[in-house]
């Protein structure tokens, strides 16, 4: 039997699915949560989030933070937090939203057992299955390092997450830095142009120390 129904040497391979080809600040959608279990036996919460515009729209970022098993003194809650913040959760809601997502990412309802009490544990039980949350969350990726033949060292991506009105300065500031400058002559053609010199604002050393 031969099945040649759709032709797929006429389908170009293309960025979706893909890491982003390039460092930068992104707007992201939540496309999935999955729960996991780390080597050391920790209950993690590993996201997919899939960029919504621009030259790497469609190009897919994850990341990941332990479940805060320890509760107010988890160290894992300073992620939580700006990765929460950035998709505009606010902080009275933010744990109802790592419970949603620990169920939505399917984390077995008994591991929650020591962190919420007996009565939410009831109405969690009862509780249907969350959706995503439809909000555009904020990042700046940078890919991960180049793997070099003598090093076994395993290399990952590092994401930062802000809120969205602090992103969007530092992802304005970027693109000043990065854009072309116009620069005027003021010597004849024979003569090389003077480097101009850029004084940068407290702003964009903050961009260069992250």
């Amino acid at each position: 039997m031969s099945l040649d129904t759709i032709d797929f040497t006429a389908i170009n391979s293309g960025p979706m699915g893909g890491p982003p080809t390039r460092n930068g600040y992104f707007k992201v959608s939540m496309i999935s949560v999955e729960h996991r279990v780390t080597n050391a036996g920790n209950d993690r919460l590993q996201f997919t989030l899939e960029i919504v515009e621009g030259s790497e729209k469609n190009c897919l970022i994850y990341d990941g933070f332990n479940f805060p098993s320890e509760g107010q003194n988890s160290r894992g809650l300073t992620y939580f937090k700006d990765f929460m913040g950035s998709f505009s959760v606010k902080p009275e809601k933010m744990w109802e939203f790592i419970v949603h997502m620990a169920l939505l990412g399917e984390m077995p309802v008994e591991n929650l057992a020591h962190c919420v009490s007996s009565s939410d544990l009831k109405s969690i039980k009862k509780m249907k299955k969350p959706s995503l949350p439809s909000s555009v969350g904020h990042c700046n990726y940078e890919r991960p390092p180049a793997v070099d033949d003598y090093s076994q060292e395993k290399r990952y991506a590092k994401v930062a997450w802000f809120k969205p009105e602090r992103w969007a300065r530092l992802e304005a500031a970027t693109r000043e830095e990065t854009s072309p400058q116009d620069v005027v002559a003021t010597a004849p053609e024979t003569v090389a142009a003077q480097p101009v010199e850029i004084e940068r604002d407290p702003l964009l050393n903050e961009i260069l120390s992250l």
